[in-house]
């Protein structure tokens, strides 16, 4: 199971989508105080109230987590496993989108201050091309027992 490529590939993913969790995605400067954006909500000032709560992000990175340590553990059924990299796939497309949305919401709903997005923000990309070349290599596996098979 950890000798096989794609589960790298794929711990990889999970270990940049993980990193969401404990950075910010953005950060608001103001009159008014500064505040962090977290995948979890927003997060006021230095000491740690959160005062806005985001938790679809929050629940689609934790679905996608948890869908990859599954992919690893079907490390027999190739076919499973290529639906879930797939799945993995497109909850990374949301999850950008949804990060993004949620931060320039934020940033809509206070005007007084600026927002700047973190480049914390774009790891879902690179957990996205960790993701594909899992895919690619399941692939590759795939057709390497077929090949196998028809010898026989």
């Amino acid at each position: 199971m950890i000798q096989r490529i794609q589960t790298i590939y794929l711990l990889l993913a999970v270990a940049f989508i993980m990193a969401l969790f404990y950075f910010p995605l953005g950060k608001m400067a103001g009159d008014t105080g500064e505040a962090s954006y977290f995948i979890y909500g927003l997060m006021e000032g230095l000491e740690g109230k959160v005062t806005l709560l985001t938790p679809f992000p929050f629940g689609l990175w934790i679905v996608f987590v948890l869908i990859s340590f599954a992919t690893v553990l079907f490390y027999k059924n190739r076919p499973r496993q290529i639906f879930l990299c797939r799945l993995l796939w497109m909850l990374v497309a949301v999850g950008q989108g949804v990060i993004f949305f949620y931060g320039y919401r934020l940033a809509g709903l206070f005007p007084d201050r600026s927002f700047k997005i973190s480049p914390v923000a774009f790891l879902p990309l690179v957990s996205m091309l960790f993701v594909v070349l899992a895919l690619r290599r399941i692939h590759k596996d795939e057709e390497l027992v077929r090949a196998a098979d028809r010898l026989r």
